[in-house]
């Protein structure tokens, strides 16, 4: 069996264009739940039609749908998504219970805001 080369059309522009794609809208209201129990296989997170458990996001398979350093501000202290889906910080789950709830983005300053 021969493998063909594929058919391609090559288009060359006479000036200088430039091509722009936009990225993944970014989840403007996002929920962080099952934070601050112990048990770190059971924390999610979710928003814009998705829902992704923590150890799906720290070993990269959704890790595209929300950027890993989204920062989450509770109104006393704030952690990047990468800080509280740190499988090697299981332990900390336990204090990471004052981040359950939902989240505006804000766009001024970057950073999700506990609503």
């Amino acid at each position: 069996m021969k493998m063909e080369t594929p058919k391609m059309d090559v288009v060359r522009f006479k000036e200088a264009d430039v091509i722009v794609a936009s990225p993944a809208p970014i989840a403007e209201v996002v929920t962080l739940s099952a934070l601050g129990n112990s048990d770190f296989d059971d924390n999610v997170v979710s928003g814009n039609g998705f829902s992704l458990a923590f150890p799906d996001i720290s070993n990269g398979s959704y890790a595209h749908l929300l950027k890993l350093d989204s920062t989450f501000n509770n109104g006393t202290s704030q952690k990047t998504l990468k800080n509280l889906v740190d499988s090697t910080k299981v332990s900390d789950d336990d204090s990471y219970g004052a981040f359950n709830g939902t989240y505006q983005y804000d766009d001024t300053t970057g950073v999700y805001r506990l609503q």
